[in-house]
C-alpha cells in the first residue's frame, strides 16, 4: 500500500480517524475529509507528527459542489486517488417511526445515503479516468443495514441503501478493475454511542463475543478490503458485529 493515495470522509474522529492512522502507518498519502475543520486539522497534525503524509479538506458530503472540490483537491495535491473510504455519517434518534420528524429523516438520508452516492459518483469518475485497475472503495454501512432494528427506521433505511449502492457500483465497475465493498459495524465505541453505562452493558449482553466494537476493529477490516489481500472481493457487505449476524 506504500505510496497509494487515500481519501477518507468523516476522517477527523472515531472510526474515520482510526482508518487514517492505519493508512499512514502503511505509508499511504491521506486526505482527511470532514465537516469539523478544527478537529480535522488537529488529526492531520497528529498524523504528520508521527511520520505520515496527510492533508485536511473540509467537506459537506451532502453538497455536490463540495464533493467535486474534495476530489479535485486530492488530485491537485497527490495526482490520483487509489483508495476511498466513504465513512461520514450520523446516527439519528431512538424513536418510533410515527414520532420521527421529517426534517431528521431528511438529514439522515442526505448525509448517510446521498453523501455516499455523491462521493462514489465523483470518486469513480476519477478512478475511471486513471484507468481503474487497482482502485478500491469501502463504504461504511451498519449491521442495521443488514438486519432490521427497532426505534431508528430512517437510520436503518439509509444504511440498507448504502449496501445497495455498494453492490450495484461493484458490479458496474468490476470489469474496470475497481472494487467496491462496505463494512457493517455493530455497536462501536465512538462519540455516536450514547454515554449510558446501563445501555452499553445491555448492548454487550446481546453480542456473542461479549464486547463492543472498537474503531480499530473497523479500521482493520477496511484496510483488508482496500488492500490487494482482498483482490478477489467486491460487492461484499462485511458484518463487523461480534457474532450478532449469526443469531
Amino acid at each position: 500500500m506504500e505510496g497509494k493515495v487515500a481519501l477518507v470522509t468523516g476522517g477527523a474522529t472515531g472510526i474515520g480517524k482510526a482508518i487514517c492512522i492505519q493508512l499512514c502507518h502503511n505509508r499511504c498519502k491521506v486526505a482527511v475529509c470532514d465537516m469539523n475543520e478544527e478537529v480535522g486539522r488537529q488529526t492531520v497534525k497528529e498524523l504528520n507528527s508521527q511520520g505520515g503524509e496527510a492533508i485536511f479538506i473540509k467537506v459537506d458530503v451532502t453538497k455536490s459542489e463540495e464533493v467535486q472540490n474534495m476530489v479535485k483537491s486530492v488530485i491537485d495535491k497527490f495526482g490520483r486517488i487509489d483508495y476511498a473510504v466513504n465513512n461520514a455519517g450520523v446516527g439519528g434518534s431512538l424513536s418510533k417511526t410515527e414520532n420521527y420528524s421529517e426534517s431528521l429523516f431528511d438529514n439522515i438520508m442526505d448525509i448517510n445515503l446521498k453523501g455516499v452516492f455523491l462521493c462514489l459518483k465523483y470518486q469513480l469518475k476519477q478512478m475511471v479516468a486513471q484507468g481503474g485497475k487497482g482502485c478500491s472503495i469501502v463504504n461504511t454501512s451498519s449491521i442495521s443495514g443488514l438486519s432490521a432494528y427497532r426505534m431508528n427506521s430512517p437510520y436503518s433505511a439509509s444504511k440498507f441503501g448504502v449496501v445497495g449502492l455498494t453492490k450495484s457500483t461493484a458490479i458496474e465497475y468490476a470489469r474496470m478493475g475497481i472494487r467496491v465493498n462496505c463494512v457493517c459495524p455493530t455497536f462501536t465505541q465512538t462519540a455516536m454511542l450514547p454515554d449510558d453505562k446501563k445501555l452499553q452493558e445491555n448492548l454487550i449482553e446481546r453480542v456473542p463475543l461479549h464486547r463492543l466494537g472498537t474503531p480499530d476493529d473497523v479500521a482493520n477490516a477496511v484496510m483488508f478490503l482496500l488492500s490487494e489481500q482482498s483482490s478477489f472481493i467486491t460487492g461484499v457487505a462485511l458484518p463487523l458485529c461480534g457474532g450478532l449476524s449469526a443469531l
